[in-house]
């Protein structure tokens, strides 16, 4: 669709669609979901600070699949919760600013 890959993390690509909307590529092997007909898409919020998302949603008491985590092979900060029709939202932050 021509949109400028804006990182390059080999197994994973975000590329940019349009201002600050990103679209995210990932290799199934190594990404989260596995291709399938039904839901293998995750909607990704970036936010500045992932532990206090973490607080405010258990606050709230709401499920979460883990707890805040770093990926030092990705550069961020994470965690994942699932919402009532089952697509999984992940909550991260860059640890440095990405290229």
């Amino acid at each position: 669709m021509g949109f400028e890959v804006t990182v390059d993390q080999r197994w994973a690509k975000i590329l940019k669609a349009a201002g600050s909307a990103y679209v995210g590529v990932v290799d199934e092997k190594r990404g989260y979901h596995r291709a399938s007909p039904t839901k293998p898409v995750m909607l990704t919020l970036v936010v500045s600070d992932v532990d206090a998302w973490f607080r405010y949603f258990q606050s709230k008491g709401v499920h979460t699949l883990n707890q805040p985590h770093d990926n030092d092979e990705l550069g961020i900060r994470a965690f994942l919760l699932e919402d009532p029709e089952g697509y999984i939202i992940e909550i991260q932050t860059f640890k440095q600013p990405p290229p």
